[in-house]
């Protein structure tokens, strides 16, 4: 009944009411991986078992032929010799094959798709063929690359490949966590697929936190990777303030668009060299949102003695300017504040806390499914807050915490 945030939330309620928290909360939010608790599985295994899941989903509406090639082919992983590429090709082309088959017989029934057991599973089938299989001039193949929402595990169908940074990579979800900066009291966690971005799970649980009776945070502090625009606005709609540090712009060692001039107002761009252009097209960013770009003249540009550090390019320099401009601009600027810089250097807390809950469990999910990994996270967090209640002197004594 969705109660697995009961005892959580009594623990705000806890700290409201002893006045641990005084007035509007400044908070700080982070995000941590939690490794799958399902096995990760190779494309052939993650064909063959789904498959088999699809067919015992069907139970006797399936074709007594196709099921009987289920329990030849699907059953278990076949005494073929894997380090021959042809018979892996004609493995893998017998489990589409079947993977068809199965999928065809569903599809057919509108009335067995309305089954949620049988549309989960053939909705996972579909998925896996078609983002780990190309169809090649030989047949099918195991396709180059990974698909960006990839399933890993059949055991886990909802872990995902995800990283923390270029060199940590991880298989499973990703967990959220908010703290209020001052006490250092859980204000709230969740739990999301492992290859979503940091920064989108800012607003959502911002808007869970602060549903909360008595709970108002008007500053919410975070790292570079919560800084992009569209949190920001996602936030800032909420009526709190983000505080994250932009990050700095590169161009391969030529001038980055922070060297230019650009004045909205004016309708201008003006260059390292002096140049303004006021020739602004429209255009779209990297997230396919509406932006402005500014082109330079390409004689101008051939002429300049700035040019070779400026483009490579054989026209004129260009700089895109999005929706967000003036929002990141604002943002850059502040952070050169010792105000804000101070403000920046209390983040560290909420990895603190982290360590906290991945001490208490959360390195690694001990269910299956990114549901129960949340019911995971709210019970750490629970134990996180009674221990620092207690330090608080909340609770009277600090309980005693079996790891």
């Amino acid at each position: 009944h969705d109660a697995d945030g009961a005892l959580f939330e009594k623990t705000l309620r806890r700290a409201v009411d002893a006045g641990i928290f005084k007035g509007p909360l400044t908070a700080i939010i982070d995000s941590s991986p939690v490794h799958g608790a399902g096995a990760l599985a190779s494309t052939y295994e993650l064909v063959r078992k789904l498959t088999r899941r699809l067919a015992r989903a069907l139970g006797e509406h399936l074709d007594a032929a196709v099921a009987a090639r289920v329990a030849a082919l699907a059953a278990a992983k076949p005494d073929i010799d894997w380090a021959d590429p042809a018979e892996r090709k004609a493995h893998l082309a017998e489990l589409v094959d079947l993977a068809a088959s199965v999928l065809g017989t569903a599809a057919a029934d509108s009335e067995l798709m309305a089954d949620p057991e049988v549309a989960e599973a053939a909705g996972l089938v579909s998925q896996v063929v078609l983002q780990d299989v190309e169809q090649g001039e030989h047949g099918p193949a195991v396709r180059q690359g990974v698909a960006p929402d990839r399933v890993v595990s059949h055991s886990d169908p909802e872990m995902r490949h995800g990283r923390k940074s270029a060199s940590r990579r991880f298989d499973g979800h990703k967990l959220d966590v908010m703290v209020d900066e001052a006490s250092e009291v859980v204000l709230g966690v969740d739990v999301r697929a492992g290859n979503a971005g940091d920064g989108e799970g800012a607003a959502p649980l911002l808007a869970h936190v602060t549903a909360t009776e008595r709970i108002e945070v008007t500053m919410l502090l975070a790292d570079m990777a919560y800084s992009d625009g569209d949190v920001r606005e996602a936030v800032e709609a909420q009526g709190t303030e983000l505080v994250a540090k932009v990050p700095p712009l590169t161009n391969s060692g030529r001038f980055p668009k922070t060297d230019f001039r650009i004045d909205l107002d004016a309708g201008t761009v003006t260059c390292p060299a002096g140049q303004t252009t006021s020739d602004a097209r429209p255009a779209k960013d990297h997230k396919g949102r509406p932006a402005t770009m500014f082109h330079f003249d390409a004689k101008v540009c051939a002429t300049c003695p700035l040019r070779e550090r400026c483009t490579a390019g054989k026209g004129g320099r260009t700089i895109m300017v999005g929706r967000h401009h003036r929002r990141i601009q604002a943002a850059r600027a502040a952070q050169q504040q010792l105000a804000t810089k101070a403000l920046l250097r209390r983040r560290a807390k909420v990895e603190r806390k982290i360590d906290h809950l991945q001490d208490l469990g959360m390195r690694k999910a001990r269910y299956r499914g990114r549901r129960k990994t949340r019911l995971q996270a709210l019970l750490a967090a629970t134990v996180a807050n009674f221990k620092r209640l207690g330090v608080l002197g909340v609770l009277g004594a600090t309980p005693r915490l079996a790891a």
